[in-house]
């Protein structure tokens, strides 16, 4: 069984989970391709289930060592990634701000920015990462992106990563800011996830960063209803 669904059973304290369906766009239809929550929040969601499958034999597929992500929400991409990062005998960086869980309809920027450091998500992370074994292998962090991202960095075993999971604030001036933060502290091959890779998001502006910063366009490898347009950056052979 995979992680994603054993995490749905889980109980602890004020965190539990459930199952959220998502619906297909175009027909309206129901489809078995689940997100999760926390019962005790509306937002945030995890990623989908083809998402976390995705993500975990991607690192393994490339044999991925050192990764970084921004951001988690409140820990099902860490667990994928973190399966993944502890056969490969690697290390994950996982940084979030935990803004999310309080809000009550979905924006796409925050305008509360003051750092959660009492957070239900911050408490989901560290019990599944100690459920599913990883405390050698993930190192969970609170800060915001783009100013806390070279802090966390250098107080991290790894200095450079050869992998970015991009999921935080989805503006378009956001993306840019976190793009920039972390590029310095890529190695000379990587492979970069993005997710909701959508126009609203990934603008001219984005994608000419993109282009700047990394030489090349990410290619869409999850589109709805299987995920919410997840898209790579492949520059590492497998």
């Amino acid at each position: 069984m995979s992680e994603f669904f054993e995490i749905v059973d889980l109980k602890w304290g004020p965190v539990q989970y459930m199952l959220n369906g998502y619906r297909n766009h175009h027909n309206s239809e129901m489809i078995e391709n689940y997100a999760l929550s926390m019962t005790n929040h509306m937002f945030p969601l995890s990623v989908r289930y083809d998402e976390f499958e995705f993500l975990k034999n991607l690192v393994l597929k490339y044999n991925l060592k050192s990764g970084f992500e921004l951001a988690t929400a409140f820990g099902v991409s860490t667990v994928a990634l973190g399966v993944a990062f502890k056969q490969n005998g690697g290390k994950l960086v996982t940084m979030d701000a935990y803004v999310e869980e309080r809000q009550e309809v979905y924006t796409q920027e925050y305008t509360d920015t003051s750092t959660n450091y009492d957070a239900d998500g911050f408490k989901s992370v560290n019990y599944l990462i100690e459920y599913f074994r990883l405390k050698e292998v993930v190192n969970p962090q609170i800060g915001w992106s783009p100013v806390d991202v070279k802090n966390v960095v250098q107080n991290h075993s790894s200095k450079t990563f050869d992998f970015l999971f991009l999921d935080g604030g989805h503006s378009p001036g956001q993306v840019i800011l976190d793009l920039y933060a972390i590029r310095p502290f890529l190695e000379k091959e990587y492979v970069i996830v993005l997710h909701d890779y959508f126009d609203n998001v990934f603008t001219p502006e984005v994608m000419d960063t993109i282009r700047f910063l990394f030489g090349k366009e990410p290619v869409i490898e999850l589109e709805q209803p299987f995920g919410e347009n997840m898209a790579v950056i492949y520059n590492k052979k497998i």
